[in-house]
C-alpha cells in the first residue's frame, strides 16, 4: 500500500497525474478505506481538470475522515475551478465552492487562506456581505495578506463603499 502511495506522491511531484492516478488506484484497491489515497487521487484528477472524478474521490476522503480539513479545501477548489470553467452557470457553482470553504473554516477557523477562499467564492456568487465578512476575517488573521486586502477592495467597490474600497486597495499596495 505505502509503496503505491509513494509512487503516487512522486508522480504528483513530477506533475505526472496519469501515473499518480494509476498508483493511487492500486493503493485504494489494497486499502479501500484510505483517506490519504482518495485525497491524493482526487488532487491528481483535479490537476487533469477531471472535476467529476476529483469530486468523487475528495467526497470519499471527506467521508472517511470527517475532521480532515484538506479534503474540504480541495472540494472547494474543484467547485471553484468548475465555476470558472462554466461561466454561464457560475453563481450556483460558486455557491457550492463557498459551502465547501465554509466547512473548511468551520474545522480550521484560524486559516486566513480558508477565509480568503470563502470570501472570493462568495464574491463570485454575488454574496457581498458574506464575502466582506470572510475577507475581513482573513485580514484579521493575517494583516499582511495583500490579496485579501485587494479582494476586499473589489467587494467594497461593488457594494458601493468607495472610501472603504480605496482604503483596502491602498493597504494592499502598502503590504
Amino acid at each position: 500500500y505505502w509503496q503505491f502511495v509513494e509512487r503516487g506522491d512522486d508522480a504528483l511531484a513530477r506533475d505526472d497525474s496519469y501515473a499518480a492516478i494509476e498508483a493511487l488506484s492500486v493503493a485504494i484497491q489494497l486499502r479501500p478505506n484510505s483517506m490519504a489515497a482518495y485525497l491524493k487521487r482526487g488532487e491528481a484528477y483535479r490537476r487533469r481538470n477531471e472535476f467529476d472524478a476529483a469530486l468523487r474521490d475528495l467526497r470519499k476522503a471527506a467521508d472517511l475522515d470527517p475532521l480532515a480539513i484538506h479534503p474540504r479545501e480541495l472540494l472547494g477548489d474543484v467547485q471553484y475551478a468548475r465555476a470558472m470553467a462554466h461561466a454561464q452557470s457560475a453563481p450556483g457553482l460558486f455557491l457550492r465552492a463557498a459551502e465547501r470553504y465554509r466547512e473548511f473554516v468551520a474545522l480550521d477557523d484560524q486559516s486566513a487562506r480558508g477565509h480568503y477562499k470563502l470570501g472570493l467564492a462568495c464574491y463570485r456568487a454575488g454574496q457581498l456581505p458574506e464575502a466582506v465578512a470572510a475577507l475581513r476575517e482573513a485580514i484579521r488573521l493575517d494583516p499582511r495578506f495583500a490579496e485579501a486586502h485587494y479582494t476586499l477592495g473589489v467587494c467594497l467597490r461593488a457594494a458601493g463603499s468607495r472610501e472603504g474600497a480605496i482604503a483596502a486597495f491602498e493597504r494592499a499596495v502598502s503590504v
